[in-house]
Order: structure tokens, then C-alpha cells, then sequence
């Protein structure tokens, strides 16, 4: 009994070795634009982050100005990881930027999420259909510090020339999603989509210019501390404006100092687009007021 009981720790041992002996901490090595899923662009690059137990640190540049002082990294393939570190070097103040080409699929992540100073995290954008949205899901916290930006501006409904934009906000004065624009004369947008499950874009225009803003979807074990910005905003076109866009954020306990906008574009008069969602959910019953930032769903002003 005791050689039974001896071998079968035995093996539990080996099999946490080989489990232990696959995980990866990748670095990004190219200090250039380039794909998630080229193993080159990785130390080491015998592959990519794709793992359960794979980690993934992506420096921002030493510099913040010349040749390499900022690159895009695509991913375009939805990832399963352990962890995810974007920016924030110490002593580095070039620009690292995370563009997401994963349809609205969830990248997710069983341990933490930071994006540190310098930090951007956008979808690929914009687009003729709902088709991109920005989809993070952090087993433990999630982390935008001072200095980094959720930024979906312009990545929503391209604007449409001599006719509505689109979707269902589109309109030839402003666009329209979370409540009513500043009226036009040939305003046909409409409010629509969820109030407590955004995932919409903001309606598009008439006018050059005004693409509409995409979407946002955070998720988060932990606490999600916001010192940096989401910023889901509607553009202004040479007249009117577009609509503002969603962003839903799920976690255990919401903390921070940072901000949170989906305002619409602004327009001429009373072209101005109008807002668009933020929906906040914490599971802990108590601790709110952690968060002392601002949000906000403005209509867009008038210039």
C-alpha cells in the first residue's frame, strides 16, 4: 500500500513538471509593427503566446521620438494566456499600441491584465458592419494605470458620402445610439441596442469625416483599477457629428481615479451626435466609492 500510494504522488509530481516545463514567458523583441501570432517577433521565438500557461510582456520604445518610438502590435487570432503586460517600462516613453482584429470574440487571460503608461488598446476600425470590438477578460485584475488609453474613437461605422451612415443610429445630420441627438433637419438615426449589455457602435453620418465609435467589453475576476482613460467617443465631420460608443465592464470591485467617455461628435448648429453606453457591474457589495473618476455619455456639442 505504501508503494502504491508513494508511486501515485510520484506521478502527480512528473505531470506538474511537464505541465510547468511548456509554459512560456514571451517577450516582444522587434520594436517594430507586427503580427501577435509571428513567433519572430517574440523572445524567444520558438513560437507565440497561445498557451494556457504562457505569459506575454510587450516594452514600449526607450525613446518617444524618431524611428522606433512607437509600434502597432495586431493580434489577429483570439488568445487563451496566464498573463498580459503592455507598456510601462520603466524609463521608456515611446508608445506601444494593442489593435484587435478578433471579431467580438473574448481574449482571455487567467491571471492579470496591466496596461501601463503609454499603453493603447484599440479594434481594428472602422467598418461597414458590426464586426470588431475591443474584448478582454482578466481571471484576476485587470490594470489601466495613469497614462494608458482605451481609445475606440473612429473605429465604429465609417461615414458614408451623400447619403445615412451606418447602422442602426445612422443619420444624414448626426448619428444616434444611446439617447437622442441634437436635432437636424434630415435626422433618421434611432436609438437603439442594450442599456445594460452594450456591444453597439455609435451611429454614423452624412458628412466626411465622422466615422462613429466601436465598443468596448472588460472582464475581470479581480478588481478592475482604472487610473488611465476609455475613451469611446464620436467624431466630428466637416458639419455633423457622430454617435458615442459602448463600453461594459464586469468585475469583482471597480477602483480608480481615471475616466470614461462616450460622448457624441460634435456638429455645426445642431448636427451633434449623440451619446452613446456605459454600463458598470462590480459583484462585491461593498466599495464602490472606490472609483472616484468621472463618466460620461454626453451628446456631442455644437462648434
Amino acid at each position: 500500500m505504501k508503494k502504491l500510494v508513494y508511486g501515485i504522488v510520484l506521478s502527480a509530481a512528473v505531470a506538474l513538471c511537464a505541465v510547468r516545463a511548456w509554459a512560456t514567458d514571451y517577450v516582444w523583441n522587434s520594436g517594430a509593427d507586427g503580427d501577435w501570432e509571428e513567433p519572430s517577433n517574440w523572445s524567444p521565438s520558438t513560437g507565440y503566446p497561445s498557451a494556457a500557461d504562457d505569459t506575454a510582456t510587450i516594452p514600449n520604445p526607450v525613446n518617444s521620438e524618431g524611428v522606433g518610438s512607437a509600434f502597432t502590435v495586431t493580434v489577429n487570432t483570439p488568445f487563451s494566456i496566464a498573463a498580459l503586460s503592455v507598456a510601462g517600462t520603466a524609463g521608456h516613453d515611446g508608445s506601444v499600441t494593442l489593435l484587435f482584429k478578433t471579431g467580438y470574440s473574448t481574449n482571455a487571460v487567467s491571471g492579470d491584465i496591466t496596461l501601463g503608461n503609454h499603453a493603447t488598446v484599440t479594434h481594428f476600425g472602422p467598418n461597414t458592419a458590426r464586426d470588431y470590438a475591443v474584448v478582454l477578460k482578466a481571471g484576476g485584475n485587470f490594470t489601466i494605470a495613469a497614462g494608458a488609453s482605451v481609445n475606440v474613437d473612429q473605429k465604429g461605422y465609417t461615414f458614408v458620402s451623400n447619403k445615412n451612415g451606418y447602422g442602426p443610429g445612422a443619420g444624414r445630420d448626426n448619428g444616434r445610439y444611446g439617447g437622442e441627438a441634437r436635432s437636424g433637419n434630415f435626422a433618421v438615426g434611432k436609438v437603439h441596442g442594450s442599456m445594460r449589455h452594450p456591444v453597439d457602435y455609435g451611429g454614423s453620418v452624412y458628412y466626411v469625416g465622422a466615422n462613429s465609435a466601436g465598443a468596448v467589453h472588460f472582464i475581470a475576476g479581480g478588481t478592475l483599477t482604472l487610473n488611465g482613460s476609455i475613451v469611446a467617443n464620436g467624431t466630428a465631420g466637416n458639419v455633423c457629428g457622430s454617435a458615442g460608443g459602448s463600453v461594459w465592464i464586469e468585475c469583482a470591485e471597480f477602483a480608480g481615479s481615471g475616466s470614461i467617455s462616450a460622448i457624441g461628435g460634435v456638429g455645426t448648429d445642431d448636427y451633434s451626435g449623440s451619446g452613446g453606453r456605459i454600463a458598470i457591474y462590480q459583484t462585491a457589495t461593498s466599495g464602490w466609492t472606490s472609483f472616484t473618476g468621472s463618466y460620461t455619455t454626453a451628446h456631442g456639442t455644437t462648434a
